[in-house]
């Protein structure tokens, strides 16, 4: 577990100001907007949300990231 936390720690803190704002936003429920076309398709490829933008690919990283957002 050290080491995916470690792996998800760098992810978290590569990520840009609207990196976190989409998943912020993704994580309280709201839809993507066309303007955030660009992060969702950096993220598809980092493989943190699907395609459509609206939900994590792997569940293990949206709690991780749920539990970053808490402790801000």
């Amino acid at each position: 577990m050290g080491l995916l936390v470690l792996v998800l720690n760098k992810c978290w803190n590569f990520n840009n100001v609207c990196d976190r704002s989409l998943l912020r936003r993704i994580i309280h429920g709201e839809t993507p907007t066309q303007q955030d076309k660009g992060v969702i398709r950096k993220l598809t490829r980092k493989e943190i949300l699907t395609q459509e933008g609206n939900a994590f690919q792997v569940p293990l990283v949206q709690k991780y990231i749920e539990q970053l957002l808490e402790e801000e």
